[in-house]
């Protein structure tokens, strides 16, 4: 388990009644890399409304239903390009805490869904269905980043070598 020293908040809004099946992330420049530093992602999780009924700006967050309908597909930059790495993975897989069914009391995973230390192209991942949600309210889906921050060019040094864990 990689400790947790920096955690972003991803909300990728949803609109109602919406018949899109494809959710792009765009541009989260607080996870870009750029002259003064290499971002490296280490793990992602995402929260039901069961566990977090708001996001921090007062949207109403996705059901687990919604999840467990949600694929995630991710870029991820090599030293040479970016390719479609994650494909398809459930977004219920990156759920970090539940409500037991039998005793209705919550559950949680005591890390998120660790990732092998990966740079994300957020412009082109997105979230995809296989069926539009069609849910008649706006509603978001949310994603927690746990990432660290390097001196910039360390992910080309680190890559000349096999990427060894940081």
């Amino acid at each position: 388990m990689n400790p947790i020293k920096r955690w972003e908040f991803i909300e990728l809004p949803i609109p109602a009644s919406s018949t899109a099946t494809k959710f792009v992330f765009g541009d989260q420049p607080q996870l870009r890399d750029d002259t003064t530093q290499d971002i490296i992602i280490q793990g992602l999780e995402t929260f039901p409304v069961e566990v977090m009924p708001l996001t921090p700006l007062g949207n109403p967050v996705a059901t687990t239903a919604a999840l467990q309908n949600a694929f995630l597909v991710l870029y991820i930059n090599t030293p040479n390009s970016a390719d479609e790495a994650i494909h398809w993975l459930p977004m219920i897989k990156l759920n970090a805490m539940f409500q037991s069914l039998a005793t209705g009391t919550m559950q949680q995973q005591f890390h998120p869904s660790e990732f092998a230390n990966i740079k994300i192209d957020w412009n082109k991942s997105y979230i995809w269905l296989p069926v539009a949600f069609g849910i008649d309210t706006n509603f978001s889906i949310v994603l927690g980043v746990s990432y660290k921050r390097l001196p910039p060019g360390s992910w080309d040094k680190l890559n000349q070598n096999g990427l060894p864990g940081l």
